[in-house]
């Protein structure tokens, strides 16, 4: 086989559609959000800040402080039998205050939209605790999550086959962990 006849081959071989991954079409909201994005997008306190990628026309939230309190009451009465968790709980959460998270100064049980949170424990040496957020929570069946207003991204399965690619290619390949470096975004 000459090299000319191989060239196509082997693109073929490579295309991302042999393997059955097609990339999405963009969405007319697509264009939209990334006005949002930049239009939104400004650099104070030393940080970067975006607002949420809300969904254009979304729906309005519930209030929902009755049923976040109550999720808390419930996760704080069912630790307070594990003294140990209850602690690292509170550690957490001390952590997640000094790094991302406001204190509510208008406590106030008829507005705003509270994101509860619920504990998953593992028996697990570096992270036994772990604090998920819960932005699917509904006050009612009927009612709208979080994750229901907002914007979702195209699909990244082109990108990550990509960076797989790429990752086999080269000699070495490196991992890092860029979680603090997630702390320069406030929303």
């Amino acid at each position: 086989m000459s090299e000319d006849e191989l060239d196509p081959t082997v693109h073929k071989l490579w295309d991302l559609a042999t393997l059955g991954i097609v990339p999405e079409q963009p969405s007319p909201d697509d264009d939209w959000t990334y006005k949002q994005y930049l239009d939104s997008f400004i650099y104070r306190d030393n940080q970067y800040w975006v607002r949420l990628p809300w969904k254009l026309n979304h729906p309005q939230l519930p209030i929902n402080h009755f049923m976040a309190h109550n999720q808390l009451r419930s996760q704080v009465l069912r630790l307070q039998r594990q003294p140990e968790n209850l602690k690292l709980y509170h550690e957490i959460l001390q952590k997640q205050l000094d790094k991302f998270m406001e204190v509510v100064t208008n406590d106030n049980p008829k507005e705003g939209h509270y994101l509860p949170h619920h504990l998953v424990l593992k028996n697990s040496a570096t992270t036994p605790l772990r604090i998920v957020f819960t932005c699917s929570s509904k006050t009612r069946q009927s009612s709208v999550s979080l994750n229901d207003c907002l914007q979702t991204d195209p699909s990244l399965r082109q990108r990550l086959y990509d960076v797989l690619l790429k990752f086999h290619i080269g000699t070495y390949g490196y991992t890092v962990d860029i979680s603090t470096a997630f702390l320069r975004v406030g929303l």
